[in-house]
């Protein structure tokens, strides 16, 4: 039996397709589907199991133990799904959901780092190349300055520019790994301060205050 949807009488029987044989339907003939387009619409191509075609194909199947399978993008929040490829699209401005069990944002991106001196701003950098990737709350930056000077020498070297700023966690110190000048380091890069984008490059416990002419890192915190 296949049920068509009429715009005119909205659900009807098809007595032409009225027997067994055509009850579970497949996704290039299925069971319910509007009277003007015969390849879209919904069939059982199993026991206790739901799904969905659209032009012949089946792009939506719930089985039995309530599993889902989607054949292309999930968006939620109202954002445009992936052109191409599979998989979850956010929206472009994160919905912040109040549950902490709820992953509301995903993002890749590019932003552009600055490792200057504090106090001072004349950084000669001809290179300056950030990227990040955001999950939920959890932030990874990457960045490097090249092909310049981290400008006037004698105060803490700073990075500003992050893509979001530190998140509001009490006594927060976060911490990453850099080089400079060619030299590897770690644990020497921290965000003290909740809501600020500008993170700070020791050595050891000590701030770093020599000029550079190149450095590049990576970090890890919350925003």
């Amino acid at each position: 039996m296949a049920i068509i949807l009429d715009g005119s009488t909205g659900i009807t029987v098809n007595k032409v397709a009225f027997d067994n044989s055509g009850v579970a339907g497949s996704a290039s003939t299925p069971s319910i589907y509007p009277v003007s387009d015969t390849n879209t619409g919904f069939f059982f191509p199993a026991a206790d199991t739901f799904a969905a075609a659209t032009s012949g194909t089946e792009r939506l199947r719930i089985d039995s133990s309530g599993n889902v399978k989607f054949a292309g993008s999930i968006s939620v929040g109202n954002a445009t799904p992936a052109a191409s490829g599979a998989g979850i699209t956010f929206p472009a401005t994160q919905s912040a959901s109040s549950d902490a069990n709820t992953l509301d944002d995903y993002e890749e991106g590019t932003w552009t780092p600055n490792v200057i001196h504090s106090g001072s701003n004349n950084s000669t950098w001809t290179t300056k190349n950030g990227y990040y990737t955001k999950v939920g709350r959890l932030v990874t930056a990457w960045f490097v300055c090249d092909g310049g000077t981290s400008g006037t020498a004698g105060t803490n070297l700073q990075v500003t520019g992050l893509p979001f700023a530190l998140g509001t966690i009490s006594g927060a110190i976060t911490f990453g790994i850099w080089s400079t000048n060619g030299t590897v380091r770690t644990g020497g890069l921290n965000i003290s301060s909740s809501g600020t984008t500008t993170m700070n490059m020791y050595n050891g416990g000590s701030p770093i205050i020599e000029q550079q002419s190149y450095a590049s890192g990576c970090i890890t915190y919350f925003a």
